[in-house]
């Protein structure tokens, strides 16, 4: 919690879970769903951040959005394995993320919206 307050993100992050709130920790998608569960936010408007082959791993199991951050080990190349949205440098980069993430979910909505309209 500490970089995200520092980094002035904590007001774009719904809950916070960690391994010890859960059965089985990354790789394994529990900790999304709970979080997921217990924010009631659809799969397509949900955005998971992490820095490591288990978070990409735990995203797509999970089945929403991935930002990497080069902030771990993982490299870049194998962060990209796992077709994040984007690839930030660190969390400073996160808030345009997650506003592009947004933004481009709005206009996916709108377009869907305007094709069901016309049938």
């Amino acid at each position: 919690m500490e970089a995200l307050e520092r980094d002035g993100l904590v007001d774009l992050i719904d809950e916070v879970i960690g391994g010890d709130k859960v059965k089985d920790s990354k790789p394994s998608p529990d900790g999304l769903n709970m979080a997921i569960r217990n924010s009631k936010i659809d799969l397509k408007n949900t955005l998971y951040v992490g820095d490591s082959k288990s978070d990409g791993l735990a995203a797509r199991a999970a089945g929403i959005g991935f930002v990497a951050v080069l902030t771990g080990m993982t490299a870049r190349d194998d962060l990209n394995k796992f077709n994040p949205i984007e690839v930030i440098d660190d969390l400073r980069e996160l808030n345009q993320a997650v506003r592009s993430f947004r933004s481009t979910n709005e206009i996916e909505q709108a377009v869907a919206s305007d094709q069901d309209k016309l049938g």
